[in-house]
């Protein structure tokens, strides 16, 4: 077996894997989170493998839910969250979503409610601390978390291209948000 043949293998295997993890996130998340989550990530298939190049383009797990670009997790909070493609008030009751950006280069923001399963404790995140991003097709990116910023209520102000990952909350009520800010450990890994 050839080279490419066995990454295209090795990455069908942690889809495959991706696949039921997401399926059994959808069912946690759903019992967690009394903020609508309750049919998140709800139809999981075996997304369709990509082997080579980095695409331009995150791709996206379509379900009855919404649409989803990965699962972000952060273990000193003990959080492991759907990621939404577009950002809205809506997808923002339900999961944290993309606000800007790609996983695949800097300027990657994410944004979330402060509700207490979603963002509401990223404020004791602390410089050192791991963050992982593992996209639809089974790619994990590993950051390191940098700074932890208070934010005026522009929310404009969260995205910064210097920052590989910004993870930031958005108060339904218009309050301050909390900003971290981090930096890739080592690239994208498989």
């Amino acid at each position: 077996m050839n080279q490419k043949k066995a990454v295209c293998v090795v990455l069908g295997l942690v889809a495959l894997t991706v696949s039921v993890r997401w399926a059994c996130l959808a069912a946690s998340f759903s019992l967690q989170s009394g903020y609508r989550a309750q049919a998140a990530l709800k139809e999981i298939s075996i997304p369709e493998m990509v082997c080579g190049e980095m695409p331009e383009q995150m791709p996206v797990q379509n379900t009855d839910s919404g649409n989803f670009v990965g699962i972000l997790d952060i273990p000193a909070l003990r959080l492991e969250l759907p990621v939404q493609e577009k950002w809205s008030e809506a997808h923002l009751q339900t999961a944290p979503c993309r606000y800007a950006g790609t996983a695949y280069a800097k300027g990657f923001v994410i944004a979330a409610y402060d509700y207490r399963h979603h963002f509401g404790q990223i404020e004791t995140l602390r410089t050192g601390d791991s963050v992982l991003f593992t996209d639809v097709q089974g790619r994990k990116i590993a950051y390191t978390v940098q700074a932890v910023e208070t934010l005026p209520q522009a929310a404009g102000t969260a995205t910064d291209p210097q920052w590989d990952l910004t993870l930031f909350t958005y108060s339904p009520d218009g309050g301050d948000r909390v900003a971290v800010r981090c930096e890739t450990q080592n690239g994208l890994t498989s």
